[in-house]
């Protein structure tokens, strides 16, 4: 709306910005440019300064990788049919959303003469024009995705949904080339674009024609090769940015900003890359918005390794079931770490990696304050097991991957979800860390031949080759030297592991199984009048039947893992299988166990047992214990089963107490009992009950016979072990 100045002058609720012009992409700017508001100005009392984020709809943005993981699901499904692409365009996608009065007054702007503009639909520049507009972009992709081609054509018998992906005002088909499908995707495209936002709203200029082969938000699409790339001109345009950074002293916030927007699709392309952003990112959120700053050597470092990637082609035809996560594993890694070192297996392989930190590292260890802070946490050497599986098994997958073409891709099995979060995402707020998923991220970047060629010269030409020679021959001088002198050359500990690796620390003590007696113990013990009292004898004997590791159901130091058993986890029936709350009626107990210390995959399990027959040391009556105490709390179904209050649970240190308490009365060593305690005697107590192996494993929820250690042989079965083995002879004579 044009009034004339005058008149607008008037109206107090009015606030005036600049207008502004910005090219269009393809275009001549003296031709035709992007007319916008400049609603940032000035810079702490402008329109955008003063709206509130909160107020604003949530602007979600669909991952980009959603568009391969289609691109790899029609190709699983369909195999060999053609996969095409379509990109659509709203015209003018913000003019088509008016906006209230009272809002429209926050748009008003200038042009020469006497005369005031007020604009009264979304304005280019405004910092909520994309979230309110995003609404109608999804309502357009959800019309879409509730058509088929049967729905636009009854004879058409093709019932299966269309897909939709939309980017703010940009919307993506991709379908299966088969019958008029195209066609009908197209064609329902178009209407809903017409329903949401009128009968103007379709951009035919920008409407592209169904190809394998399109460029569309920011990258270039190969649906027949499957693969991605980063178009050359947005290339160039990312090299350009990180050399003028890199060669001026003093940056702005603002270059920052262009140059992460440069780089936005380096990350999606090439994963590796993720790591060396990470701190340039870090250094643009700290930075301030008026003060230009100077870049660290570690921020030019990691611009450098950028631009080399960049430069020597790693951002060229990218594989679409990388980026969706889909890739065959090629290689399966089991490793672990501890305070006094870290190991990897390599199965397929039968090689492993074994490293004992030395006194330094044992010294970083032992005097950490913050375990996930600490420059040596158990998540960085965590981490650091994956970096020494790349480094020395990388130029083996390197070798395959070029013979094949395709990467090798090989899965870590660690349990730390820390670690696993840091490899996933190359990224960690550790320093340390930082410098770990660097080195992983140089060796499982994909560079070209040529350039895997120069790497190995570069690394035999290394100083390690040179130090590798030195060592040597200091090694024989010592050698010389020993056999002169009678002095063995070898540690004890070392010369263990030479003969075979056996272990160099001093042996485990064995936990001693809860016995039967024990439970009996804790139950006489228990003054029921006490809701902790109650509680832990219904944990204790739980945990013994159904073998659960101690943070399945306890905390320890007043911290509890998310799989811990809740209230809503466990149920008790009778025998026709409905709920009931009475011990008479009930029959069988079952839990629901939705993670452990050792699922990777998160893996809900349940397991089912009926009445022991010597109540109250039974599954089912501590489960009905531990229900009806939870009802008595008005504890909810998410709360752990063995609390004491609504904020407060059992702890692993408590149950210990207990145990070793019940030791005492049984006459074993208190020292020897636990919380695992349970867990070696629910295993022990089915050994010795004749269960076989499967079973016990199975219900134990052990993955291999690791469950083996936890038994043990009472004193009546060794007794009787010499009347078993005669038997058979004297029955034969």
């Amino acid at each position: 709306m044009v009034v004339n100045m005058d008149t607008a002058l008037r109206w107090s609720e009015l606030r005036f910005s600049p207008f502004g012009c910005v090219p269009k992409k393809g275009v001549d700017p003296e031709v035709e440019a992007r007319l916008i508001h400049d609603l940032s100005w000035p810079d702490s009392t402008s329109t955008n300064a003063c709206s509130i984020q909160e107020e604003l709809p949530d602007l979600i943005f669909v991952p980009v990788r959603l568009l391969a993981q289609r691109i790899e699901d029609l190709a699983a499904s369909d195999p060999g049919k053609p996969i095409k692409m379509l990109k659509g365009d709203v015209k003018w996608a913000f003019r088509n959303i008016p906006v209230a009065a009272r809002l429209a007054a926050h748009f008003s702007g200038t042009c020469t003469g006497n005369e005031a503009v007020i604009d009264l639909a979304l304005p280019f520049g405004w910092t909520g024009s994309p979230a309110h507009y995003s609404t109608f972009g999804e309502a357009i992709s959800f019309m879409v995705s509730r058509e088929s081609p049967n729905s636009l054509d009854p004879r058409n018998l093709d019932k299966e949904p269309f897909f939709a992906y939309v980017w703010v005002d940009d919307h993506i088909l991709l379908e299966i080339d088969r019958d008029q499908r195209l066609a009908h995707a197209e064609a329902a495209l178009k209407l809903s674009m017409m329903a949401a936002l009128g009968p103007n709203a379709i951009n035919d200029k920008k409407f592209s024609t169904w190809s394998s082969q399109l460029e569309a938000l920011g990258l270039t699409w190969d649906t027949e090769t499957r693969v991605v790339s980063m178009p050359a001109d947005k290339i160039d345009k990312a090299l350009a940015r990180i050399s003028k950074v890199l060669s001026t002293k003093r940056i702005c916030k603002h270059q920052l900003e262009k140059l992460l927007g440069s780089l936005r699709h380096v990350g999606l392309c090439c994963r590796a890359s993720r790591a060396f952003i990470q701190r340039l990112h870090y250094t643009w959120k700290k930075a301030s918005k008026f003060v230009k700053i100077n870049l660290n050597a570690s921020v030019c470092e990691d611009l450098y390794w950028i631009q080399a990637i960049l430069k020597r082609g790693g951002m060229n035809r990218v594989s679409t079931s990388i980026i969706a996560g889909t890739i065959d594993i090629d290689v399966n890694l089991f490793m672990d770490a501890s305070n006094s070192g870290l190991c990897v297996l390599y199965p397929a392989a039968r090689e492993y990696i074994r490293v004992h930190f030395d006194t330094e590292e044992i010294s970083a260890i032992s005097i950490t304050t913050d375990e996930t802070n600490s420059v040596f946490s158990i998540n960085v050497r965590e981490a650091l097991s994956a970096v020494f599986a790349t480094i020395v098994w990388g130029p083996r997958w390197s070798r395959i991957a070029r013979t094949r073409g395709v990467p090798v891709h090989a899965r870590c099995w660690i349990d730390n979800t820390s670690a696993v979060s840091w490899i996933k995402r190359h990224f960690s707020s550790n320093s340390y860390g930082q410098e770990l998923m660097r080195v992983l991220s140089c060796n499982s970047s994909p560079f070209p031949e040529n350039l895997q060629h120069q790497l190995t010269e570069l690394q035999w030409r290394s100083l390690a080759d040179t130090t590798r020679k030195v060592y040597l021959g200091t090694w024989r001088q010592w050698c010389s030297f020993c056999a002169r002198t009678g002095v063995p050359c070898l540690l004890p500990e070392h010369e263990l592991a030479l003969q075979g690796m056996r272990r160099l620390s001093a042996p485990r003590r064995e936990r001693t199984p809860v016995s039967f007696a024990m439970l009996k113990a804790i139950f006489h013990a228990t003054k029921w009048s006490s809701t902790q009292h109650r509680v832990i004898c219904g944990a204790a004997v739980l945990g013994f039947f159904f073998c659960l590791r101690g943070a399945e159901y306890l905390s320890s130091s007043s911290k509890r893992h998310r799989y811990c058993l809740q209230v809503g986890d466990v149920s008790v029936v009778d025998d026709r299988g409905k709920t009931t709350t009475t011990f008479q009626c009930a029959t069988t107990v079952t839990i629901c166990l939705r993670g452990s210390k050792t699922d990777q995959t998160g893996k809900t399990t349940t397991r089912s047992l009926q009445k022991s027959g010597r109540a109250p040391i039974c599954p089912v009556f501590a489960a009905l214990l531990l229900l009806r105490n939870a009802e008595l709390l008005k504890l909810s179904t998410n709360m752990p089963i063995c609390s004491t209050a609504r904020n407060r649970m059992v702890t692993a240190e408590c149950m210990t107490t207990i145990l070793r308490k019940a030791a005492v009365v049984c006459d074993v060593d208190p020292s020897l009992v636990s919380t695992h305690s349970l867990r070696v005697g629910g295993a022990t107590a089915l050994h010795a009950a004749g269960v076989n192996t499967d079973t016990i494993r199975m219900h134990g929820r052990w993955s291999s016979d690791a469950y083996q250690v936890y038994l043990r042989q009472g004193d009546a079965a060794s007794l009787q072990l010499s009347q078993r083995m005669t038997a058979e002879s004297v029955r034969s004579t």
